[in-house]
């Protein structure tokens, strides 16, 4: 009974980082491909 250490101590949310990491970039990729586009323009 009071060997029931979990490893809750140690999570780390590996999915939700890498998903955050990943919008992360997809918005600096739309964010800079239409900055170009719009010195392209002017």
């Amino acid at each position: 009974m009071g060997n029931e250490k979990q490893e809750t101590d140690e999570f780390k949310p590996r999915g939700a980082i890498a998903f955050f990491i990943a919008l992360m970039v997809l918005f600096m990729v739309i964010y800079f491909g239409m900055y170009f586009l719009m010195l392209s323009r002017g």
